[in-house]
């Protein structure tokens, strides 16, 4: 159980670190096919 919960700590942080980097980097494309409310510069 312990090294379950480690992995998925690990696997929960990684999203977050990417999410995280995304933002201030823009490495990820924004899909074309949103509405512009959604779509914030």
């Amino acid at each position: 159980m312990k090294t379950f919960k480690t992995i998925l700590f690990s696997l929960f942080g990684l999203l977050l670190i990417n999410g995280g980097l995304d933002k201030f980097l823009h490495y990820m494309p924004v899909p074309e096919q949103l509405p512009q409310e959604l779509v914030k510069d």
